[in-house]
């Protein structure tokens, strides 16, 4: 995927729209040299057989590894929305980020609770196996800088890109509750932790080794996300979905 031995800075130049939440805040989210995993859990609020799944996801908000080895985002799929209960965090775009995953043979059927780990099937959560240790490989360092003005985010990578590479944004939300009225859920009340929100991608536009975005965006409305929130970052090739690096953190 990568030749070596090549320093290749790349800027992604994140132009938001400046959310009240920001004013006066500078925070500064970084990934270390070695890659951090990516883990991608897809769920719905009318699937039955989520709730434990997400239990679990819950659990690695006190994660030593959190963020800067591991960022995990949850993906409301909408394919179950049919029977009996609409999930207000489901989007046809995270059903289709799956099914991109499947016409990739990274998974072998679309379904939930499914778990994705750096761009591959992770069913280790099934055999209540931990997240495994992948072997230390230094990528470069992926940063980001909120403020007030926006948010500006650098990555300097320590091997050369064969394609335009793609900066990923996402929003989460946690601490959010739905009491359920109907579909195989109905009468509980479900709690989502890393629920994404909202996304953003960015690919280059210019050739050659120094890449730079702009683009308008903002974090979702504190209505719509009442209690901590998180930003999820990662970088891929174009059309190659296994993350390279990636970054998270909270954000005010």
């Amino acid at each position: 995927m990568f030749a070596r031995n090549c320093l290749v800075r790349l800027f992604f130049v994140a132009a938001l729209a400046a959310a009240p939440a920001y004013a006066g805040v500078v925070t500064t989210i970084a990934s270390p040299p070695e890659r951090a995993s990516l883990l991608e859990l897809y769920t719905s609020e009318g699937c039955s057989s989520c709730p434990p799944a997400e239990a679990w996801f819950s659990q690695l908000k006190t994660d030593p590894r959190l963020w800067r080895q591991l960022v995990p985002v949850a993906f409301h799929v909408d394919y179950w929305d049919h029977l009996g209960w609409r999930d207000r965090f489901a989007k046809a775009e995270f059903s289709e980020r799956q099914q991109e995953y499947q016409r990739a043979n990274a998974i072998k059927v679309v379904y939930t609770p499914g778990l994705v780990l750096n761009g591959h099937e992770w069913r280790g959560w099934f055999d209540r196996k931990p997240i495994s240790e992948l072997a230390p490989q230094k990528v470069g360092v992926l940063e980001a800088k909120f403020s007030e003005s926006g948010a500006a985010v650098e990555f300097t990578s320590l091997q050369r890109a064969n394609a335009p590479l793609v900066l990923h944004v996402a929003w989460l939300g946690f601490d959010l509750a739905t009491a359920v009225g109907g579909g195989e859920n109905g009468g509980k009340t479900l709690k989502h932790d890393f629920t994404v929100l909202d996304t953003r991608a960015l690919t280059q536009v210019a050739a050659g080794n120094h890449y730079s975005w702009r683009f308008v965006g903002k974090a979702p409305p504190a209505g719509q996300a009442p209690g901590p929130r998180a930003v999820a970052l990662w970088v891929t090739e174009l059309g190659d979905a296994t993350p390279i690096q990636a970054t998270g953190g909270w954000i005010p």
